[in-house]
């Protein structure tokens, strides 16, 4: 650049130069602070930036309640982080634990409520009356004479196990509170 022409940047104030940063996506703002401009690459690391690009994105998504605990953590950080998890293929026992999940049996959603795994290895089915032991085996939900495949809803970050057969279960993302 010659050094008689002005970045854009400087003949814009900050808050003109926010509204414009605030319509990139994630990408957008990375290349906004690798552009050598140091006024938009500063502007483009602001949280509230982030903060908006997180609800945006987030929006119907399941497990980010988790990367908005540590307050320390920039927005930024954060999103970075559940992007990365959403692309995560396998479930640990204490998180499958932790979920509740909606029964489709043969494409008909159960009317007996939302079911849950006991950490103790215990599942309490409301039709067969009696816990019935389950554990996940290679990414396999094994339970009831039961395998079912465990797999990430990429819709909405949320599991699926079973797809594709007469018993399917899909996480549902419900309030610790």
């Amino acid at each position: 650049m010659s050094e008689d022409v002005l970045p854009l940047s400087s003949a814009l104030p900050s808050d003109a130069l926010m509204h414009i940063l605030s319509f990139l996506d994630a990408p957008g703002l990375v290349s906004a602070f690798a552009s050598g401009d140091q006024k938009i690459g500063s502007l483009s690391e602001r949280d509230v930036l982030w903060k908006d690009l997180r609800r945006r994105r987030w929006e119907g998504k399941h497990n980010t309640r988790v990367f908005l605990l540590d307050e320390q953590r920039s927005a930024k950080e954060s999103y970075r982080l559940a992007e990365l998890d959403s692309r995560r293929k396998s479930i640990g026992r204490d998180e499958f634990c932790r979920l509740r999940w909606m029964l489709v049996y043969n494409g008909v959603p159960s009317r007996m409520g939302l079911r849950s795994f006991g950490a103790d290895g215990t599942y309490m089915s409301p039709y067969f009356g009696q816990p019935c032991p389950w554990e996940i085996v290679d990414n396999c939900l094994l339970f009831s004479g039961l395998r079912l495949p465990i797999e990430r809803n990429e819709n909405n970050w949320g599991w699926i196990v079973g797809g594709g057969s007469n018993t399917v279960y899909y996480s549902v993302d419900v309030d610790d509170n």
